[in-house]
């Protein structure tokens, strides 16, 4: 049996050329099935996406509005 995993991670490559944001996806994955959603939260690529850490899936940098969500 096949151990269900979660991970949200901000989509690099998604960037929003009219807003100039990155939006953060949820990945589930449980064995071979994996289904990717795009949430309503973004980082700026100049500030938010330095402090992005992927250990704990969070910005490391206080009061953002994307921790807050």
């Amino acid at each position: 049996m096949a151990v269900p995993t979660i991970l949200f991670y901000p989509n690099k490559e998604k960037l929003s050329k009219k807003t100039n944001l990155i939006p953060i996806y949820l990945r589930i994955r449980n064995g071979a099935v994996k289904t990717e959603v795009k949430l309503q939260a973004f980082v700026t690529p100049a500030d938010e996406a330095a402090y992005w850490n992927s250990r704990i899936q969070w910005l490391v940098k206080p009061h953002t509005n994307v921790n807050l969500q």
